[in-house]
């Protein structure tokens, strides 16, 4: 809002020869913003130009003419080459020179202008955790309701949450009054690879994860039958398991004949990540009324060996 005060031939309301003066109007006025050209979303750009590196930037934008826009990077024109407009509001643009923090403007056709700011800065992301047990335990239950809080540093705008159970993200956004704890159970033990991932204004991300030990700390989990149909469903036959830093999965038949063997494990023990068997898919697989499977490897403290074993059927 502007207020204005002053006076023109339009404001004389009359004079009067008694005082010898003039009598005024004075009016506050209020001026509407010009919403000729404004940003109606973004920008955001991608992680390549998050990383610095030449990438591509999109944003919304409203024109009332509805022509051509110019945009400049740090005060450099971008050519019209890299510049792709996708519909009628939202545009694409290549971006050469990545800086850490510059101004983005933008045209219009009849010299009207905006600018706003592109800064690739964020925070740096951490968290903790705890649950009543693990207060009093060091240990955290299955089922038991796990309390993460957001220590990240500033900046960030959006918080996502990924608990590493395969349950949905959950996306929350930053108060600028204070940080709200999220809560999740694992529903049986093993170990979780939790990851929190936070995002700055133009979308750029940084992500920790930690490994979430619960109960025992691993879990195996093998089928007892399973379809190499090649319809996409149960068509390996694997176990899942966590907590891990190595496993032997093997397959044999009823007399103890060796079909599969496979052996995975963790790449560096100081930032574990997860590993997965890939599976037998049933192929060259002889006559067998049943097959038996053993899994056995070595839990993430390094030295327990763990081994399950059992039985099996092929379904077609």
């Amino acid at each position: 809002m502007e207020q204005l005060h002053g006076y023109d031939e339009c404001d004389r309301l009359g004079y009067d020869p008694l005082i010898n003066d003039y009598l005024y109007y004075d009016e506050i006025i209020q001026v509407t913003p010009n919403r000729e050209l404004y940003i109606i979303d973004g920008p955001f750009v991608d992680e390549d130009l998050c990383s610095g590196n030449y990438g591509r930037l999109e944003v919304g934008v409203f024109d009332n003419n509805n022509g051509n826009l110019s945009f400049y990077y740090n005060g450099i024109l971008i050519p019209s080459s890299d510049v792709i407009r996708l519909n009628n509001y939202s545009w694409s643009i290549a971006i050469v020179n990545a800086i850490e923090s510059a101004d983005f403007k933008i045209v219009n056709e009849e010299g009207c202008w905006i600018t706003t700011q592109i800064n690739r800065g964020i925070g740096e992301p951490n968290f903790t955790y705890t649950s009543p047990n693990f207060q009093a335990s060091s240990n955290i239950l299955a089922r038991e309701e796990v309390t993460f809080t957001n220590a990240s540093t500033d900046p960030y705008v959006v918080s996502e949450w990924i608990f590493g159970d395969n349950t949905p993200p959950i996306l929350v956004e930053t108060s600028t009054t204070s940080i709200t704890p999220v809560r999740h159970a694992y529903g049986v033990s093993g170990t979780y690879f939790a990851t929190l991932r936070i995002y700055n204004d133009i979308g750029c991300s940084e992500e920790v994860t930690e490994p979430i030990a619960v109960g025992k700390g691993y879990s195996v989990m093998v089928p007892n039958v399973f379809t190499p149909n090649n319809d996409l469903v149960n068509d390996n036959f694997r176990p899942l398991f966590s907590g891990f830093s190595n496993m032997t999965f093997s397959v044999y038949d009823y007399r103890g004949n060796v079909i599969f063997n496979e052996f995975v494990e963790e790449a560096d023990l100081t930032n574990v990540r997860g590993i997965s068997i890939v599976g037998w898919d049933g192929s060259l697989a002889p006559y067998s009324p049943y097959y038996i499977f053993t899994a056995s490897g070595v839990l993430l403290d390094g030295e327990t060996v763990v081994e399950e074993s059992g039985t099996f059927i092929i379904i077609n």
